[in-house]
C-alpha cells in the first residue's frame, strides 16, 4: 500500500508505506519535505496535511489540542503524528495533500 503526496507546487510522488514511519519520514523517503519547524516533535503545528483517503491512525488528544491552538482548519492532521495503517484490506493508498497556504503555527509565528 503506497503513500501518495500531492504538493502545492503541483508535484505528486508516491512511496511504499511503512506503518512504523510517520508521514514526515515518508516525505523524506520521496526526497520531498513537509514543513516542520520543530523537526517532527509535535510542538509547533506546522506540518499540517490533509488525509484525502486511505487508512491511518486516529489523532491523539495532544495532536487535536495542538491543531486547535494553531487554528488549523477542520480535518487537518500533523504529518509527524500520522502513521499509515498496515492492514488496509482494500489496499487503498494513503493520499496526502500538503497545503500551500500561509498559516500561523502554535507559537504564533507566520509560516508558509
Amino acid at each position: 500500500m503506497p503513500v501518495r503526496f500531492h504538493f502545492p507546487d503541483g508535484q505528486e510522488c508516491e512511496v511504499e508505506s511503512y506503518s512504523q514511519l510517520n508521514l514526515l519520514a515518508h516525505a523524506q523517503i520521496a526526497e520531498r519535505s513537509v514543513q516542520s519547524r520543530c523537526g517532527g516533535h509535535r510542538e509547533c503545528g506546522t506540518c499540517r496535511v490533509r488525509i484525502e483517503s486511505g487508512k491511518v491512525n486516529e489523532p491523539s488528544a495532544e495532536e487535536l489540542e495542538l491543531l486547535h491552538r494553531a487554528g488549523a482548519a477542520p480535518g487537518m492532521r500533523l504529518a509527524c503524528q500520522v502513521f499509515p495503517e498496515s492492514a488496509d484490506p482494500a489496499g487503498q493508498p494513503v493520499v496526502v495533500r500538503v497545503p500551500g497556504e500561509k498559516f500561523v503555527d502554535a507559537r504564533g509565528k507566520s509560516r508558509r
